[in-house]
């Protein structure tokens, strides 16, 4: 999971790609506010991608294609994500809070997330209902 922007995601390339055994990461050079940045893929990920392109015997550039062998849509990443029950936005939301909640350093929240603003990431540690009564036994704990 990186926490790409699902119009992020569709733009993606095969050359925005670096992959090895031991590392790996995707240039997003298609951001909001046409920033580039730089997002590390997981050995899970790796491995994921490298077996999707080793399926393909196109030329396409396009990193990810629909079944009519053109550049996926957003529309189609939604479609596919809903069907298996995941939200697009949503699973981006998860990604970010995971990361707040981790105790990650804000310029490194900023910097996978691509948020230009600090105040965009604080949205991400609201507390959750579940985090104010957790807090609330707390206090009465012996």
């Amino acid at each position: 999971m990186t926490g790409i922007r699902v119009s992020e995601l569709v733009a993606l390339d095969r050359t925005d790609l670096d992959v090895s055994d031991r590392k790996g990461s995707v240039v997003v050079r298609s951001g909001k506010g046409n920033k580039e940045r730089l997002l590390p893929l997981n050995a899970e990920a790796r491995r994921a991608i490298v077996k999707y392109l080793e399926d393909r015997t196109d030329s396409n550039p396009a990193l990810f294609l629909s079944n009519r062998q053109e550049r996926i849509s957003i529309r189609s990443v939604q479609h596919l994500m809903e069907k298996h029950g995941h939200n697009v936005h949503q699973t981006r939301h998860s990604f970010i809070t995971g990361l707040v909640r981790a105790g990650e350093d804000i310029s490194i929240i900023q910097s996978l997330s691509g948020y230009t603003s600090a105040d965009m990431i604080l949205r991400y540690s609201m507390p959750s209902d579940e985090d104010k009564q957790r807090a609330v036994e707390r206090i009465f704990k012996d």
